[in-house]
């Protein structure tokens, strides 16, 4: 059990090994007995709320955000509560859930390096592939 506080609004990082991408999300409020919740996107469940045990499943999790101010940490928070039950799919991902809900516009740099990865793969392949012939 985790025992440890994340500031309200704080963009979360459970930490996966290897190449897989990590896991983001909203540390929220806490609740009774101070178990703090974290709101997340979950595929295929949309966004929901868990507590940060739920969120971590046994990986290190990290603030890698933190609002500027209480005020902005709950703005943080008014925008991802807004979403719960709502898809947010693969152009939507947990990442772009969290920074959109931190700072009003998505964006996943997680994404877009694997894009990049896969894109010089195809690329480096064809070039071998062509070459072989």
């Amino acid at each position: 059990m985790y025992v440890y506080y994340f500031g309200e609004g704080a963009i979360l990082r459970a930490k996966t090994p290897g190449i897989l991408p990590d896991h983001l999300g909203i540390a929220g409020r806490r609740r009774l007995h101070g178990v703090q919740e974290v709101i997340h996107s979950r595929p295929p469940f949309g966004v929901q709320v868990t507590t940060l045990e739920e969120f971590a499943k046994g990986r290190h999790v990290e603030a890698v955000c933190l609002p500027d101010s209480p005020e902005h940490g709950q703005e943080v928070l008014a925008r991802a509560y807004s979403q719960i039950g709502r898809p947010w799919t693969l152009t939507g991902n947990c990442e772009h859930f969290a920074s959109w809900a931190f700072s009003g516009g998505p964006d996943s740099p997680q994404l877009r390096e694997y894009i990049a990865g896969a894109c010089a793969f195809v690329l480096v392949a064809a070039v071998l592939t062509r070459n072989g012939r």
